[in-house]
């Protein structure tokens, strides 16, 4: 049998096209099997009288970064940390679930000049979360919300109000 010009370039046609279709869907799941985390700043702020005596009674401006449950390889868990000035981060994780408008037991911990997990467990909860539901479309998102034993203070509790954009 004899072989044509058409009849040798279609098969390599064919073939390209699938080895880039199937180049672009690696890609695509490349994108999707990391890590999400929306990053930005905003406030904590409304400290109760019990955070005072750490120092706690005037806003004060952090940077955060939100990993919501269930996207990309994040798992099933929720974490929410704030990185205050100058040299201090607390950090807090709902190992399973989201965070909602319900106060929820968070794991949570802080690094200055030690580590140390927060012995008074917090409770966190979300007053307001703009997009109410984030997927892996949503390129920004507003959150507020309130922490019960805040940064392991017994009876502190704090406001925050956060902007935070995602951070491939």
């Amino acid at each position: 049998m004899q072989s044509t010009a058409n009849s040798t370039v279609r098969p390599k046609t064919v073939s390209a096209a699938i080895v880039g279709l199937a180049m672009l869907a690696v890609a695509a799941t490349s994108a999707r099997a990391e890590e999400v985390e929306y990053r930005g700043s905003g406030y904590l702020k409304n400290f109760t009288a019990a955070c005072a005596p750490k120092g706690y009674d005037e806003p004060v401006f952090v940077n955060a970064i939100y990993r919501p449950r269930k996207l990309g390889t994040n798992g099933s868990g929720t974490r929410l940390s704030f990185f205050l000035q100058p040299f201090y981060a607390m950090s807090y994780e709902l190992p399973k679930g989201r965070l909602g408008k319900r106060f929820k037991k968070v794991v949570g911990g802080a690094t200055g000049t030690a580590t140390e997990f927060f012995s008074t467990r917090p409770r966190v909860r979300l007053t307001d979360a703009n997009p109410g539901r984030i997927n892996l479309k949503t390129t920004s998102v507003t959150l507020a919300g309130q922490i019960d034993n805040f940064d392991g203070i017994k009876g502190c509790r704090a406001d925050f109000e956060l902007g935070l954009n995602y951070h491939p």
